[in-house]
């Protein structure tokens, strides 16, 4: 018997329905559309990946601290003049770039409230953490006295615009813990128990701010211009973070 190939295959004897016997004989092997069915081929392999091109890595660049910036305001005499001073360990420490940070946006918060002028900031000096009990008053003085702070970054800005001149400063004080933080906030928002660091007994708590993040306390107050929309708008510029309608009305009050 020949022997069978892909394309054929030998069909045995059968009776077909009408009756008739059949001894056998090759079938050819058709596909669907009439083509004779290839032998199956053999799974190709996976290819093979390709080589992976390594990830550059990015250079840190570092903070710069200095800030400058200049706009004219036309015929109308507006100046803008800012100071920072403050005690850290060495280098470039986060409460020194977070506070310069905050300062830059508040002096370009203010340009757009119509405020303009030059504006310079240098890093703060190397004063001993001592000293953050020495500027502060009051009650504040007293606690600072028996619980050193870590570190203080103090920012002032002095603004002019048509009949309003005011003045607004803000500190930033790290306490050794957060249990301490809140003691600190809690007693520096309280009116007639003495100033932060850094603030003069010529900020009144009459507009003022305060915010925490862990260990860091943020306290700001804005001299009253006798304008208390402007007041308002001023002491939401220096903070650093958003202030409600509702809490300006209650902190920021003449």
């Amino acid at each position: 018997m020949e022997q069978a190939s892909p394309g054929r295959y030998w069909r045995g004897p059968y009776w077909r329905r009408d009756g008739s016997f059949v001894h056998g004989h090759w079938v050819h092997n058709r596909g669907r559309y009439g083509e004779t069915n290839p032998p199956p081929r053999p799974p190709s392999p996976p290819p093979s990946p390709a080589p992976s091109t390594p990830r550059r890595r990015s250079k840190r660049r570092k903070l710069a601290i200095g800030i400058t910036v200049t706009i004219a305001a036309g015929a109308t005499a507006v100046t803008i003049s800012t100071s920072a001073s403050g005690s850290s360990g060495g280098g470039d420490s986060v409460i020194t770039v977070q506070a310069n940070l905050n300062l830059g946006q508040a002096v370009s918060e203010l340009l757009k409230l119509g405020f303009a002028g030059s504006d310079s900031v240098q890093p703060g000096g190397s004063n001993s953490n001592a000293k953050c009990a020495q500027i502060a008053s009051g009650d504040v003085k007293k606690f600072l006295t028996l619980h050193p702070c870590k570190e203080y970054f103090i920012t002032s800005i002095k603004m002019h615009k048509q009949s309003v001149s005011t003045q607004a400063v803000g500190s930033w004080v790290v306490m050794p813990s957060v249990a301490l933080a809140d003691q600190y906030k809690t007693l520096v928002d309280e009116r007639h128990s003495g100033n932060p660091p850094g603030e003069s007994a010529a900020f009144n708590g009459l507009c003022y701010a305060s915010a925490q993040s862990g260990e860091i306390v943020w306290a700001g107050q804005v001299a009253p211009t006798g304008h208390l929309a402007a007041d308002r708008q001023i002491l939401q510029a220096v903070a650093p973070l958003s202030l409600t309608p509702d809490y300006l009305k209650v902190h920021c009050i003449r």
